[in-house]
C-alpha cells in the first residue's frame, strides 16, 4: 500500500476518517490523498460558469485549511499529504483517481444507521464498495482509532483473497499487537467443515475459526462482533452470478448502512472464484 485516499466533505465525520487514515499512513509509510468531490452540474450560461468557478475557489480554500490542519498532527505522519478538488460523480471521480498499480487504499466515513441522512451516506458508501476496485475501509461516525482490538473476518467457502489485499489485512492485524483474529462464517449447516473455507491463506496470522448457524448474515455478524467486542470486521467481495450477487450486495448494503465498527472490504482473487 503506497497511497491512502480519503473523500472529505469537511465535516467532523469525514475528519474522523482522516484521523484513521493518518494512523495507517504512518504505519504503512503511505501517502495521504484528500479528495473533495463537489457538484459540478451547470448549464451553458456565463452566470453559472462564473458561479462554478467561484465555488471551486471556495472549495479549494477549504481544502487548504484541511491540509494545514492535517499537518499539525504530529502523532501520525504520512509520507506526504496531497489533495484534489473534483467536480462530478463521487464513484466515477474516485475510480478516475485510482492507479493501475494496485497500491491504493480507500478510507471512507459513514453517518451510521440513524435517520434519512444515514441512509443517504450509507447508499454512497455502498456504491463505492460495489464499484471501486481497491481495498476499502469504512469508518462509522464517531468511532475512535484503536490498535488493541479483536478482528473478525468472514468469507464464503472456497474464496481466496487477492494477494495485495491479503497483505493489507496481514499488516492491519499484525500491528494490533494484543489483538485476536477470528475467521467466522455464517452457515445453515451445523456440519459445515472449516476445511471448506481456505484457511491456509491465513498462514501468516494466528487464526481461530468459528461458525454461526443461521440465515440473517448481517444481524448474526453484528451480534458476534458485539459478543467478542470486535472493533474491525473484514468481508470479501467476489464476482457471482445474478441471483448470488443480489444476495451478496444486499448483505454488503446492510453491513454498510448499519456499521457500528469499522468494516474492511477486500477483493477476492477472480482466478479462484467458484
Amino acid at each position: 500500500m503506497k497511497r491512502i485516499i480519503v473523500p472529505t466533505d469537511f465535516t467532523e465525520t469525514s475528519w474522523n476518517a482522516t484521523v484513521h487514515a493518518l494512523a495507517y499512513c504512518s504505519m504503512f509509510n503511505a501517502e495521504l490523498l484528500l479528495v473533495h468531490i463537489y457538484d459540478s452540474a451547470s448549464n451553458d450560461s456565463d452566470t453559472n460558469i462564473s458561479t462554478i468557478v467561484d465555488s471551486l475557489v471556495i472549495e479549494e480554500e477549504r481544502m487548504k485549511t484541511l491540509v494545514a490542519k492535517v499537518k499539525t498532527i504530529k502523532t501520525f505522519i504520512p509520507s506526504s499529504v496531497k489533495s484534489k478538488c473534483i467536480g462530478g460523480d463521487i464513484t466515477k471521480s474516485i475510480a478516475g483517481i485510482l492507479g493501475d498499480s494496485g497500491d491504493d487504499f480507500l478510507i471512507i466515513s459513514t453517518q451510521g444507521r440513524k435517520g434519512t441522512l444515514g441512509k443517504i451516506f450509507g447508499s454512497t458508501a455502498s456504491r463505492l464498495i460495489r464499484d471501486i476496485d481497491c481495498p476499502i475501509l469504512l469508518i462509522p461516525k464517531g468511532f475512535k482509532f484503536s490498535l488493541h482490538t479483536p478482528t473478525i473476518c468472514t468469507i464464503d467457502r472456497g474464496t481466496i483473497i487477492q494477494k495485495d489485499d491479503l497483505a493489507v489485512l496481514e499488516k492491519m492485524v499484525q500491528i494490533r499487537s494484543s489483538a485476536n483474529f477470528t475467521m467466522i462464517n455464517v452457515v445453515t449447516d451445523a456440519n459445515e467443515s472449516k476445511e471448506n473455507f481456505s484457511l491456509n491463506q491465513f498462514k501468516n496470522l494466528n487464526v481461530c475459526f468459528d461458525k454461526v448457524i443461521g440465515a440473517d448474515v448481517p444481524t448474526l455478524l453484528e451480534q458476534y462482533s458485539r459478543m467478542i467486542k470486535s472493533r474491525l470486521l473484514v468481508v470479501v467481495k467476489k464476482e457471482k452470478n445474478f441471483l448470488e450477487r443480489l444476495f451478496h450486495d444486499n448483505v454488503l448494503d446492510q453491513l454498510t448502512l448499519n456499521a457500528n465498527i469499522p468494516l474492511l472490504v477486500l477483493r477476492a482473487d477472480k482466478s479462484n472464484c467458484n
